[in-house]
């Protein structure tokens, strides 16, 4: 509708308004989607992290297969190894989790 968005500005746009309400918040699946088409940070994440295999040279199609699974073990840990209070505290969901992803790649570029 916008073509002056690309999915990144899209998915940030929409993950603004799922906080607001306004639209449904994002299923695991629609998080790895986003992260697949994005290609960006979050994948990068993953990758740093050593659960996602170098996406690189995959087609879309490809991307996404991989990244579902990928990004399922990183929520799921953190899902197990935080606290109820911690996650309280963090605003622990699918969006939270994949600007996690976001950061990790960034440190691992400082690092």
């Amino acid at each position: 509708m916008f073509l002056q968005f690309g999915p990144l500005i899209a998915y940030l746009l929409t993950a603004d308004y799922s906080y607001t309400g306004i639209v449904s918040s994002p299923s695991l699946d629609d998080m790895a989607d986003a992260i697949a088409h994005i290609n960006a940070g979050g994948i990068k994440g993953l990758e740093a992290l050593g659960i996602l295999p170098d996406t690189h040279n995959m087609k879309l199609d490809a991307r996404i297969a991989a990244v579902k699974p990928a990004f399922e073990v990183f929520y799921d840990f953190l899902d197990k190894a935080l606290t109820a209070e911690q996650k309280r505290i963090i605003g622990f969901d699918d969006i939270m989790v994949e600007h996690t992803l976001c950061k990790i790649a960034c440190l691992k570029v400082l690092l």
